[in-house]
């Protein structure tokens, strides 16, 4: 299962948050667990480059810099680190779209309703369901409609 999604900027301020089936106690320690952790490597990684992390054997973590923002994602049993490398590249090719390729902390405030109705589309209830972007794009659109109508 897909535990989290966090996005946060280069200084450790959340902008997103997802968690999935994990209990209430739990969430703000892992958020700063995942905030140290990037805080400790991604200034070292190259834009994108995926790094790999587990905890106790049993949590994987996979996670990249774009911009000024790092994404996270948590998981475990069958999303392991090569399932949560998927997850995370559809969530960055989500953000460049929805950002229109400048994927920012000022972008994602001002776009932060799409963004939040993309990766729901990408992940939900902590499956991953859409990996395609264009497939995203059109479900939003659809979501956006129903709602204005």
């Amino acid at each position: 299962m897909i535990l989290c999604i966090l996005i946060t900027n280069r200084a450790g301020s959340v902008l997103f948050e997802r968690f999935y089936g994990v209990p209430a106690e739990e969430k703000k320690p892992w958020t700063s667990f995942l905030k140290k952790l990037g805080a400790e490597n991604l200034q070292y990684a190259r834009e994108e480059e995926e790094l790999v992390a587990s905890h106790r054997s049993v949590f994987h973590i996979v996670y990249a810099g774009i911009g000024d923002l790092a994404v996270y994602t948590l998981g475990s049993d069958e999303y392991d680190e090569l399932g949560l490398c998927e997850v995370l590249r559809s969530i960055l090719s989500v953000l460049k779209d929805v950002c229109n390729q400048k994927v920012s902390e000022a972008a994602v405030v001002d776009k932060y309703g799409r963004i939040c109705l993309s990766l729901e589309e990408v992940v939900f209830q902590g499956d991953l369901e859409l990996t395609d972007k264009d497939r995203v794009k059109r479900a939003v659109k659809l979501k956006t409609s129903y709602i204005e109508s």
